[in-house]
């Protein structure tokens, strides 16, 4: 391979509302995908960009809401040692279970990343889709431990606010579950 230097690059966004590009420098703008082209000398390639949702938590901790303020992270003072990006979607596979609350299922990425120290997981639901049978007091925030639902030790509900609580030294996928 030879590098070539003193060439005329073009970069191009195919949604710059998405992912902005200016002198090579990609930049996330919004939720989303976008495809980013270069081209010089009538060669070009282009690589799909996606930008997900989530926030940058710094080793002095740090605190956001994704997923339209359905998901609350709040992450400790020393729980990373250097700036990390955390990114939260619905969950992609969630394993079937009658107990799971619509709605509630996340991914929690990078898949495999952990913490030096607990990081929090709040979820918010919709009591309306809580069983008859199940006690709103009853539900509590569960992780997928292989192919099946684990209920995350020490979690809560908070019946005022509606949401499901639990602390985490990883990421992984989590939702809200009914007893």
């Amino acid at each position: 391979r030879n590098t070539l230097v003193d060439r005329v690059t073009t970069w191009t966004s195919s949604d710059p509302d998405k992912v902005s590009v200016v002198g090579g420098l990609v930049t996330g703008v919004a939720l989303g995908t976008a495809s980013i082209t270069a081209s010089s000398e009538g060669k070009s390639s282009s690589i799909n960009i996606t930008v997900k949702d989530g926030g940058i938590i710094a080793p002095s901790g740090a605190t956001f809401t994704a997923q339209s303020g359905a998901v609350a992270v709040t992450v400790p003072a020393g729980a990373v040692s250097q700036p990390t990006s955390l990114t939260v979607g619905p969950a992609a596979n969630p394993p079937a279970n009658a107990r799971l609350l619509p709605g509630t299922a996340f991914d929690f990425g990078p898949p495999g990343a952990t913490f030096a120290q607990p990081i929090s997981i709040t979820i918010k639901y919709d009591p309306a889709t809580v069983a008859g049978d199940s006690p709103e007091g009853g539900l509590q925030l569960y992780e997928v431990v292989g192919s099946a639902w684990r209920v995350v030790a020490g979690s809560t509900v908070d019946l005022t606010l509606k949401t499901a609580t639990g602390a985490t030294g990883h990421t992984g996928t989590f939702a809200v579950m009914m007893q």
